[in-house]
């Protein structure tokens, strides 16, 4: 059984240059993402969120250097919460889907990511602002060898 902890022994920090932690990820839409009038669904969009912001958040941890100077290889980033999301306008099936994710705030073991979302049809070369959603991650690390199991538990308030 592989145990995490929650990282807080060493804060995170927060300067990292913002060009480390960046993703865009691109998709195109197809039926089996949409329902009977060609719209992708919420559940959809708000998977490939988490995902886009996942990889940012993961590359922001991986970017760090512990109190020793090295890069630590353990960690991991779980998702604590959906802070906020906008659904602005409409996704269609064939269209692009292009999301941006950056971490924007950074505190302990606590990461903020922005994921922008925006749509490009391909056969008008328009692009549109669609959905916009802020996504908290906790920083874990993969349990000493030995360590009480008590610690490994990660509780949230």
């Amino acid at each position: 059984i592989l145990l995490w902890r929650q990282h807080s022994p060493h804060k995170i920090h927060p300067m990292a240059a913002a060009t480390e932690s960046e993703v865009t990820t691109c998709r195109i839409m197809s039926p089996d993402d949409a329902n009977p009038a060609g719209n992708v669904h919420g559940g959809t969009i708000m998977r490939m969120i988490e995902s886009a912001g996942y990889v940012a958040a993961m590359r922001h941890l991986h970017s760090q250097k512990d109190s020793s100077g090295s890069k630590p290889s353990c960690r991991a980033a779980v998702t604590h919460r959906l802070e906020h999301m906008d659904f602005l306008k409409p996704i269609y099936i064939g269209n692009l889907a292009k999301l941006q994710a950056r971490v924007i705030f950074v505190k302990n073991a606590s990461l903020l990511v922005e994921v922008i979302v925006k749509a490009e049809d391909l056969t008008k070369v328009s692009e549109s602002l669609c959905n916009k959603a802020y996504v908290w991650y906790l920083s874990m690390e993969k349990a000493e060898e030995g360590e009480d199991e008590e610690k490994t538990v990660l509780l949230f308030p």
